[in-house]
C-alpha cells in the first residue's frame, strides 16, 4: 500500500503569523495546505506571497475561498468571484444555498458545523450525486461552543449521515500555530465522530490530496 501523504485543507490567513503557521504545518509532516480567505480580492493580493512561502517551506499551498450564503442568488454571485484553481468551500446558511452548493460544479467542499440545519438526507444524496466532499473542522467543535456535551453528538449525527453516501475530510481550521494538530491526532478526532480507522486516515490524506491534485496538478512524491 502506498505511503500516505497528509494535507490540511483549512488554515486561516493572518498576515502576522502565516509563516509561523506554515512552519508548524511543515513540522507536523503535512505535504500541503489550503489557506482560507473569505475575500477573493485579498486572496488575489496575497497569492504571490503564498507562492514564495510554498517554495520556502517546500509545501504545496492552495487558496481556499470560503463562502457563506443563505440564498441561491447570493451563493451564485459569490461563486462567480472565484478562480478555477482555488478550493471552494461553502457553509450553507439557508436551505436554498445548501441545495445549490450540493449541485454546483464549482463547489468542492460543503462544511458541517455542530448544529448545521441543512445537512439532511436530501442534501447528502444530492452532494453524493455531484461528487461533493463534506468537511468537519476541529476548531468548529473546540471553539465557540459552550456546550461541548451537546455539540459533539450533534456533529457526530451529521458526520455519520454524510459518511453514508459521501466522502468526509477533516481539517484543523487553525489560526494559531498551537492549533495545528498532527495528522493522526486529526484522524483520531474524526473517529470520535463515527468514522472508522480507514475513513479517518483517508479524511486527512487521500481525500484532501485528491482535491489539491485537481486544483494544483501533480503534487509530487
Amino acid at each position: 500500500m502506498p505511503r500516505r501523504r497528509y494535507y490540511d485543507l483549512c488554515i486561516l490567513y493572518d498576515p502576522s503569523n502565516i509563516s509561523m503557521l506554515l512552519q508548524r504545518v511543515k513540522a507536523c509532516n503535512y505535504k500541503g495546505v489550503a489557506v482560507c480567505f473569505h475575500d477573493p480580492e485579498v486572496a488575489r493580493a496575497v497569492e504571490p506571497q503564498l507562492k514564495e512561502l510554498e517554495d520556502s517551506f517546500h509545501l504545496r499551498i492552495a487558496i481556499r475561498y470560503e463562502v457563506e450564503a443563505r440564498t441561491r442568488s447570493e451563493l451564485l454571485r459569490m461563486l462567480r468571484r472565484r478562480e478555477r484553481h482555488w478550493v471552494v468551500a461553502v457553509t450553507p446558511r439557508g436551505l436554498e444555498a445548501a441545495r445549490v452548493a450540493a449541485r454546483d460544479r464549482r463547489v468542492d467542499i460543503i462544511t458541517i458545523e455542530p448544529f448545521s440545519e441543512f445537512i439532511d438526507e436530501t442534501e447528502v444524496r444530492m452532494a453524493a450525486e455531484h461528487s461533493k466532499v463534506f468537511e468537519v473542522s476541529l476548531s468548529h467543535l473546540l471553539s465557540g461552543y459552550d456546550h461541548l456535551a451537546s455539540a459533539l453528538p450533534a456533529l457526530r449525527k451529521r458526520v455519520l449521515r454524510a459518511a453514508k453516501r459521501s466522502l468526509v475530510l477533516v481539517s484543523s481550521r487553525a489560526y494559531d500555530p498551537l492549533q495545528v494538530r498532527n495528522p493522526r491526532d486529526l484522524a483520531a478526532f474524526s473517529t470520535l465522530l463515527g468514522l472508522n480507522r480507514e475513513q479517518a486516515l483517508d479524511a486527512v490524506s487521500r481525500i484532501p490530496e485528491s482535491i489539491l491534485a485537481t486544483k494544483l496538478g501533480n503534487l509530487g512524491a
